[in-house]
Formats: C-alpha cells, sequence, structure tokens
C-alpha cells in the first residue's frame, strides 16, 4: 500500500515509530539514569537535582569547580547549614551555564527568596567555544542558540535522537559499554557520586579518573582569546542573575603552575586581562585576591586541577572571601 507516490505505509509507521522514540528521548530522567556512562548524564544528574532543592547557594563552572569546592567545607566556615551545592560540569562554557540557568528559571529556583548568590569558578575555557562531550544539545537555551545563529545544535535540542549520537558513540569503549548495560539493570551513581551524596562536589576526584587529555586542552587552552558569541553569554548569565535580584562572584580556580589569564596580560595577547574589569562594571563581586592553597603536587592531582586536599583549603578560603563581602551568610534568614 502506498499512501503517497513513492511513500509506503512501511515508511510512514517507521517514521512514527522514529518520532515516538524522539518524544520519549526529551525526558530527562532517561539520560540521568547513565551518569555513571555518559558526562552529560551525570550533569543531568546534578541539574535536576539543583531543580528539585533549589539551593540559596550555587557554585558554578567546569571540572575545576566540579572537584575543587566542598560545599560541606563552606558550610562548615559560615558555621550555617546554608543550602549550598556545587553546579560545576566538567568541560562546559559559559553557553553551557546560561542553558543551566534559564531551566532553574523555569523551575522557579531563580524566584525571590530562593537562590541568593551565584558564584562562577572562571577559567580560560569557559569562555571557549568546545563542546566535545554534547552538551549543548541538551543544556544550550533554544532561544538564545536561535539568536546567536547556531541552527545546527538548535535542531539538535528537537532532534533528540541525533543528540543522543555522540553519546551512543563512546559504547565502542568496552568499559563503557559494560557501564551502560550495568546502568540499564540497576541504578548505577555516577563516579564520585551522585549528585546529593556530596552537594555536587566530585569528592575524592583521582588522577585516574582524570582525562589528561582534557587537561592538556584546558592549560593550552590559556593562550587562546575567548570565543566571542561564548564570552557574551557571561554577560547573559551575570544579567539574569542580576535581573532576579541575585548577587554575583567570580572567583579564579588555583593553577599549579601558572596564574590565570585574567590576572595575566601576557597570556592570550591580554585578551581575557580586561574581562575582570568590566565584570566589575557589571556590579560583580570579583575576587582578585591571591588565594593560600599551597602551589605544590600534594594539593594538585594535576597541573589545573585540585585534589580534595587543596579543594578543602580553597574552599573554606572562598567562604570566608564571600562572608567579607556578604556578612548574612554567617546568619540565617534572608540576607540583610
Amino acid at each position: 500500500m502506498r499512501i503517497w507516490p513513492g511513500f509506503g505505509a512501511g515508511v510512514g509507521v517507521g517514521l512514527i515509530l522514529l518520532g515516538l522514540v524522539n518524544a520519549a528521548l526529551f525526558n530527562d530522567w532517561i539520560i540521568q539514569r547513565y551518569g555513571a556512562v555518559f558526562a552529560v548524564g551525570r550533569a543531568m544528574d546534578k541539574q535536576l537535582f539543583t531543580e528539585k532543592t533549589c539551593p540559596q547557594i550555587l557554585i558554578m563552572g567546569n571540572s575545576r569547580v566540579d572537584n575543587g569546592v566542598d560545599p560541606r567545607a563552606m558550610q562548615s566556615e559560615w558555621g550555617t547549614t546554608r543550602e549550598t551545592f556545587n553546579l560545576g560540569i566538567p568541560g562546559t562554557n559559559a553557553r553551557i551555564g546560561y542553558g543551566m540557568l534559564t531551566r532553574l528559571e523555569q523551575a522557579g529556583c531563580l524566584a525571590k527568596g530562593k537562590l541568593q548568590l551565584v558564584v562562577i569558578g572562571l577559567d580560560e575555557s569557559y569562555l571557549q567555544n568546545d563542546d566535545s562531550l554534547g552538551y549543548a544539545t541538551f543544556f544550550a537555551d533554544s532561544e538564545a542558540l536561535l539568536d546567536e545563529g547556531a541552527i545546527k545544535t538548535w535542531l539538535g535540542t528537537w532532534l533528540k535522537l541525533w543528540a543522543y549520537t555522540d553519546n551512543l558513540r563512546q559504547l565502542r569503549e568496552p568499559d563503557k559499554a559494560l557501564r551502560f548495560v550495568e546502568a540499564t539493570i540497576k541504578p548505577l551513581e555516577p563516579v564520585g557520586g551522585a549528585a546529593w551524596r556530596h552537594l555536587g562536589y566530585r569528592a575524592g576526584f583521582g588522577a585516574t579518573n582524570q582525562n589528561e587529555a582534557q587537561a592538556q586542552q584546558q592549560e593550552e587552552g590559556a593562550d587562546i582569546p575567548p570565543t566571542p558569541v561564548v564570552q557574551d553569554y557571561l554577560f547573559k548569565i551575570t544579567k539574569i542573575l542580576q535581573q532576579h535580584n541575585i548577587s554575583v562572584a567570580v572567583s579564579f580556580p588555583p593553577l599549579l603552575n601558572r596564574s590565570s589569564a585574567y590576572a595575566d596580560p601576557a597570556r592570550a595577547n591580554g585578551a581575557y586581562f580586561p574581562l575582570s574589569a568590566r565584570l566589575k562594571e557589571n556590579g560583580v563581586y570579583v575576587i582578585s585576591q591571591p588565594d593560600p592553597v599551597p602551589r605544590q603536587r600534594a594539593y594538585f592531582f594535576n597541573a589545573g586541577h585540585l585534589s580534595d586536599k587543596g579543594a578543602q583549603i580553597y574552599s573554606r578560603w572562598l567562604a570566608k572571601e564571600l562572608e567579607a563581602k556578604w556578612n548574612w551568610l554567617s546568619v540565617e534568614g534572608q540576607p540583610k
């Protein structure tokens, strides 16, 4: 039977089935189920937990935040149980960060009296265009993608079968294929624990779990200028937060062998150096004081990522710096 010239009923049924599968894949819980297999699954685990709990304080950034900031150490320094969560996602940039915030806005977490402070752990790669782990089609804001002309990525936000392709290719690795089967049969926590276990902090994150190629790419990125469209997303982040009367701070995570390009005009021909001043002009609290983490290998797993030992020092110092600016952090209740 042909329902149209050259178009059989079987093809039509096939398209309907593909449409139903595509619709099913819009369910965030499917990708979260595979948080122990795909980076995007662990990111979804953290995102969904944040949308459900709507913490008062949020720390954002990439892997340098993920395994460098311990919310419980910050709470201990403040002497309060003020709800704090680490939304650092390895391999993300400001485009993904903005998309995560618009999701939180839709979930009501930016409403008055909920989220009060966002701290961005800013490094060079956060303003660059790399999306090698395939986050954009799951987290980037669709309207913003159209505004920047990223049509292919925008299509991926609707064609979920396409969006899953890069992740499914990773199953060619035997270890990932086995974990995929295991996660299908039973719940399996991501490396470092589920989002709730350490409030987003990847505690005990070791060298064996660090993607050395990605870490090297991050280090090399210190001399690559920001991608203008991604840099614009940083200021979209500050704008959406300030529109909701949410305070914004920026810190530069410790590095073992060099200073941040945001503080070093010799890096990337000075492309990052003016951004600190521009952020301050936009009402962002930029923490430019040197942190106390010793620049010794014992405090770092590699050149750009803190060990737990280093993370405890950095987290407590960061808590003190924030409290010096906002004394309500150490007092329960609403900000003064």
